[in-house]
């Protein structure tokens, strides 16, 4: 089946394959099961990780999932610490595994690919929110979760909260958005904002909100 150049450049699955198979061309000793393997785990590691932190980090405060993303990079490499992954790992090691632990390169390889894992495993709204959480305690780029960000649209106040701390992040805002991705089918799912376009209209809706909440 033919498919566009916006969809494979895109298209989620397609691209955690294309990741996967550059991975593979690089190094043919890696087992593509394996490897899939890895990367499943590494997603759903940090998953259960998204969803137990936050309650122990602010408990009574009244701060969101968000507010994370706000916090020192020291404390959330300290919260999010890598060893227990390791040591999860170790427990049936292969090839993937061990490269992962002592090699670079292809531990950041390999976390890239699972940041686009996490977004479309979690999906519209947590996908982009947990996205950008892990590319900044990894330094992956931002703009990938940004991309994804679908929530219900650019007035939906939980978006505009995104596009906030994305910004204040340091995040490119000369990147696409694809506000349908993950309610639409076909042509209309790759449908692209330029995000710098959208910016005047965005900070005076997210200035007006602010108003009109101390009100």
């Amino acid at each position: 089946m033919f498919k566009s150049r916006i969809e494979k450049n895109y298209n989620l699955e397609l691209k955690i394959e294309e990741l996967k198979r550059n991975l593979i061309k690089r190094d043919n000793v890696i087992n593509k099961k394996h490897l899939d393997g890895l990367v499943n785990t590494i997603s759903l590691y940090y998953k259960n990780q998204f969803k137990g932190v936050p309650n122990n980090l602010y408990q009574d405060e009244d701060k969101d999932f968000l507010n994370l993303a706000r916090e020192d990079k020291n404390l959330l490499i300290e919260l999010f610490d890598m060893n227990n992954l390791y040591q999860l790992l170790n427990f049936t090691p292969n090839y993937e595994r061990s490269r992962f632990e002592k090699d670079y390169e292809f531990r950041r390889s390999v976390m890239n690919i699972a940041l686009y894992e996490t977004i479309l495993e979690n999906g519209k709204g947590k996908g982009a929110e947990y996205g950008l959480i892990f590319a900044k305690i990894f330094n992956l780029d931002l703009s990938i979760p940004m991309t994804y960000a679908s929530y219900d649209g650019m007035f939906d106040e939980r978006f505009q909260k995104f596009y906030n701390t994305y910004k204040d992040l340091g995040g490119s805002l000369n990147t696409y958005w694809l506000p349908n991705y993950f309610d639409a089918e076909g042509k209309e799912k790759y449908d692209m904002e330029n995000l710098s376009e959208l910016i005047p209209e965005l900070e005076y809706t997210i200035s007006k909100y602010k108003v009109n909440s101390k009100k």
